[in-house]
């Protein structure tokens, strides 16, 4: 286990993957940073197999670049056989990362995401999935607010302010379960932008039991039509295998809509 803590920052660097770090094992950061750095996948951190725990508001992954996939974290299997992790607690944020292709915030094609007052944004893809992007067949994507922060000034797990072709928010191309947090201010760009909030692509499975999808944007567009930003906007669903609420879709999503 390494841990990165009390104002550690790992910066500038480059690699051809993960270059802040590129991550096997196990890596806890308490009130420390990775920034600004620069690789084909995985900017900031590219997990191998490996284990990422990210807690306390001033923990952050932040201002990294992916030439290819994954600006702040990349999660997949180049190497090792076992499923990757990240968890985001306690406010901590992967914020203002950018991939020229998908996952402008965090890439994963495997293992498990978890957020537990854990913050996404300000992430560019010039692809898919502005602030993650989530597929593969083993993977898993849980959104939750941390009871034990409940009632805190800037509590609770977000995905904002987001943008990128498709899924500005979001893209799901496997699992997500959503119980609480709220998705807000994410983007699809482009005349072929859909999901400002949430992409979910043919075959993928969405369950949203609770939190807020509000707020959001696409600039799609038909031949010289303009698409009404309600209609692709929110939660674009291309052919879901199961989208389904317990709170109901007109509780959990606000001045959005569903588009399946």
């Amino acid at each position: 286990i390494v841990y990165l803590q009390q104002g550690a920052v790992v910066s500038n660097n480059s690699a051809t993957n993960g270059a802040g770090i590129y991550l096997c094992g196990t890596l806890k950061l308490y009130d420390a940073s990775i920034t600004s750095n620069t690789a084909e996948l995985g900017g900031g951190v590219l997990i191998d197999g490996g284990k990422l725990f990210a807690t306390h508001s001033l923990s952050s992954i932040a201002g990294n670049t992916a030439t290819i996939n994954g600006g702040g974290v990349y999660m997949g299997q180049l190497n090792a056989t076992a499923d990757g992790e990240v968890e985001l607690s306690g406010g901590a944020t992967i914020d203002a990362n950018t991939a020229n292709e998908n996952g402008g915030g965090l890439y994963a094609m495997n293992g498990k995401i978890t957020l537990r007052d854990g913050n996404i944004s300000n992430n560019v893809s010039h692809g898919q999935g502005g602030g993650v992007y989530a597929t593969g067949n083993n993977l898993s994507f849980e959104i939750y607010d941390d009871i034990e922060r409940k009632g805190l000034e800037n509590a609770g797990s977000t995905i904002a302010n987001n943008s990128a072709v498709v899924g500005g928010g979001i893209y799901v191309g496997k699992v997500l379960y959503m119980y609480g947090g709220k998705v807000f201010g994410n983007t699809a760009t482009t005349s072929e932008g859909k999901g400002g909030a949430i992409f979910i692509s043919s075959g993928a499975i969405a369950r949203i039991f609770g939190g807020e999808i509000s707020g959001n944007g696409a600039n799609y567009t038909e031949g010289d039509n303009v698409v009404s930003n309600e209609d692709v906007g929110g939660i674009y669903a291309q052919g879901a295998k199961k989208l389904n609420t317990v709170t109901g879709i007109e509780e959990a999503v606000e001045s959005n809509s569903l588009y399946i």
